[in-house]
């Protein structure tokens, strides 16, 4: 018997040497439920598991992208996680593994959300959960495979499964730990023990805060003319702005010509003229009139058109993986463009109340904020890291003088 020991713990060693000290993968499986609504369904965008040099017994961050793939509003969210251990560095533990049953392998936690997420919009989730530190004595780092599981609206919808990689070593300070977990189920739910004095409070009377309604959003239009049109088609467009704004009646009967250079428009009538001039880059549009009187305007390009715009063209940029401005105020009926600094990376804006589409952003992006209200944009790109960044806000306001 004694000497079929060595050949036992040989034996043994062969058998656990697959499971033991292996490297963690970053590839993440991926699983399509069958959804019982067709209309309702959800996406996790990008999933990261933090910190990357976790310890057995630390803290996890599940960090999200949520994404609302479906044409149905999203107004719950369900994440549960499932972390499995498939093999732990502590030879004796790995043995006691061996022999557990897949329940006992396995912890899970679940959270609850109620993100409002409209369809096309993207919103993030985050979810910290405990790891186990030791069994009986017995460190519990090692590998472990980790599936979560996305619910919207109660309906499951997809799940994505990675292998987190515990180290040994004493858990750093601040981190919650689990040890001698016997239940397959970790719960959540709080609990106090303790016996507090009964303590008498009289409630004095608060008045009834009343709220102060919303302005209502107003929607202002800049356009003036396209540039291509006139003389043309958008030649009574310009007249009448000109006419309405600067007083100049004579500019109905007026002669319009475009210069050769395609440069220039002159409005003439007699000794009367209006001179308009663009830029080589097609942004500005200077004016003069022959009482002396100067203005400028906004050149965009709209779907291939050069759109001429009394509003102006604000300019600001992602740089550092960050909005650069974090507070915006514009006119109803500006133009901004938002300008990607980062080499071969695009950017999603996302709109945190829902009221725009999302936004990509590649080199440059222009948006035409034509309607009041406070816009705010929160930043997102593929695999993002904590902590955010700051959201964008952008208040536009009515221009009294439009």
């Amino acid at each position: 018997m004694k000497r079929l020991i060595p050949v036992i713990m040989v034996f043994l060693v062969v058998v656990l040497s697959g499971c033991t000290g292996q490297d963690a993968s970053s590839e993440t499986d991926r699983q399509i439920f069958e959804r019982a609504n067709p209309n309702l369904n959800g996406k996790m965008m990008d999933i990261e598991l933090l910190p990357k040099d976790a310890r057995a017994g630390e803290k996890i961050t599940a960090s999200l992208v949520v994404g609302n793939t479906g044409v149905e509003n999203v107004n719950s969210e369900t994440i549960e996680i499932k972390a499995r251990a498939r093999s732990l560095d502590d030879f004796l533990a790995n043995i006691a593994l061996m022999a557990m049953s897949e329940q006992k392998k396995t912890i899970t936690f679940s959270n609850d959300y109620k993100e409002d997420i409209k369809p096309g919009m993207i919103k993030p989730l985050t979810h910290v959960f405990p790891t186990p530190q030791e069994l009986k004595g017995r460190s519990l780092s090692g590998t472990y495979d980790v599936t979560v599981i996305l619910s919207v609206n109660g309906q499951k919808v997809e799940s994505k499964s990675m292998v987190l990689k515990l180290r040994s070593g004493k858990p750093r300070d601040g981190s919650n730990t689990l040890a001698d977990t016997s239940s397959g189920t970790v719960a959540t739910t709080p609990m106090v023990t303790g016996t507090v004095p009964a303590t008498t409070v009289t409630a004095t009377p608060t008045p009834t805060p009343t709220s102060t309604p919303a302005p209502e959003a107003v929607t202002v239009d800049t356009l003036l003319f396209g540039w291509d049109d006139v003389p043309g088609g958008d030649s009574s467009k310009l007249t009448g702005y000109l006419k309405n704004k600067f007083g100049v009646n004579w500019v109905e009967s007026a002669n319009i010509e475009k210069g050769s250079d395609d440069k220039t428009i002159n409005i003439t009538s007699g000794n009367n003229y209006i001179y308009l001039t663009i830029d080589d880059y097609k942004t500005i549009v200077s004016m003069v009139i022959d009482d002396g009187r100067k203005a400028e305007f906004s050149g965009v390009m709209v779907d291939g058109k050069l759109n001429i715009y009394s509003g102006i063209v604000a300019y600001t940029r992602i740089s550092g993986w960050k909005f650069t401005q974090n507070d915006l105020k514009l006119d109803a009926g500006s133009w901004l463009q938002w300008r990607n600094m980062e080499d071969e990376a695009f950017f999603t804006l996302t709109e945190a109340n829902g009221k725009l589409s999302n936004i990509t952003v590649r080199s440059r992006t222009y948006f035409y904020f034509n309607t009041t209200g406070i816009y705010k944009f929160d930043l997102y790109y593929p695999k993002m890291r904590l902590p955010y960044p700051t959201p964008q806000t952008i208040t536009v306001t009515l221009n009294q003088s439009q």
